[in-house]
Order: structure tokens, then C-alpha cells, then sequence
């Protein structure tokens, strides 16, 4: 899940964002300091578009679902970006719901998401 850096006794903690009810302005701030940005599909990537200049975004899909909105923003927004999807069978067929909502499985197994790290990597210099 997304996390959001607080200071506490002069060291950062990490925090699920779900749990903190951050106001804008720090989201904003928040996402302006991210370098890489991996979360689920969802609303809270449109602040992709506060992210810093060479970030990356990768973002992570449940089964059979298959969008573009965060993609264009971040790719509009000049980040590097990258999808990751299940790759069991049946997920490459998108559901033909607007949002696949009866196979909520949004895993996606590390060793499918480690190349994509190692993409992210070069691109980014790191």
C-alpha cells in the first residue's frame, strides 16, 4: 500500500496512507517527493501529477481489468510508467465490466513485478 512519511523523534516512520487523513497540501508535498510510486489501481493516482520530474509510477491491476486513466496522467506528467496485471490464466482477457469488481485477486506475484523494478532502475539511473 501507498505509505506517507512522518517525523517522530527526529527519524521517519512510515504509515499506510488509508489510515492518515492528510490534507491536500501535504499530499501534494507527499507525492512531490516520491521517486517511485508502486499502488494499486485506484483514485489516489491522480496526485501522480504532483510527483517530481523523473519519478516512475507502477501500477498494479486486479485480474482482468484493464484501464489507461493513470497511465495518460503519468505519462502526460512525464514520469516513467509501467503496469502490472496477474498473468495467470484468464487475466490478459479484460472483464467486460467497466471495473472487473467479481474477481477482486489484486496480487501479483514479485518475481512478475522484479523486471519491472530492474526497468524502473535503469530508467530512473539508480
Amino acid at each position: 500500500s501507498s505509505c506517507a512519511s512522518r517525523r517522530r523523534r527526529g527519524r521517519r516512520a512510515r504509515a499506510p496512507l488509508e489510515r492518515l487523513p492528510l490534507p491536500f497540501k501535504e499530499q501534494m508535498e507527499l507525492y512531490g517527493s516520491t521517486r517511485l510510486l508502486i499502488s494499486y489501481h485506484g483514485a489516489q493516482l491522480t496526485n501522480v501529477a504532483f510527483m517530481m520530474d523523473d519519478a516512475a509510477v507502477i501500477e498494479i491491476f486486479n485480474c482482468r481489468h484493464f484501464a489507461d486513466t493513470y497511465e495518460r496522467t503519468a505519462l502526460e506528467s512525464g514520469l516513467v510508467y509501467f503496469a502490472a496485471r496477474p498473468t495467470k490464466a484468464g487475466c490478459e482477457v479484460p472483464s467486460p465490466k467497466r471495473h472487473a469488481v467479481g474477481n477482486l485477486n489484486r496480487s501479483v506475484p514479485i518475481d512478475e513485478i522484479t523486471p519491472i523494478l530492474g526497468k524502473v532502475k535503469r530508467k530512473l539511473r539508480l
